[in-house]
């Protein structure tokens, strides 16, 4: 699994998208966060979350990517401009 962080938009905030379930339960209940939008896909008539977007004020970007290391160390993390 890869987890990808981008800005967004007017490059006030970040993106990071996720698969992995350690990282998007942790960062969730940061009060950093600002929005939350799920990725949701019908397997086997079950509806299973397969992604994550959360975004954060851009400030935090470094932030971000420290917590996404301390979380899960073997994740690969994608910087995208």
């Amino acid at each position: 699994m890869t987890t990808e962080l981008r800005d967004y938009g007017d490059k006030m905030m970040v993106v990071l998208h996720t698969q992995n379930e350690r990282i998007y339960r942790k960062l969730s209940k940061s009060t950093l966060l600002v929005k939350e939008v799920p990725y949701m896909q019908n397997q086997k008539g079950k509806v299973k979350m397969v992604g994550v977007d959360l975004y954060f004020p851009r400030t935090w970007r470094r932030w971000v990517r420290q917590q996404v290391k301390k979380i899960d160390p073997s994740e690969v993390l994608t910087i995208a401009d």
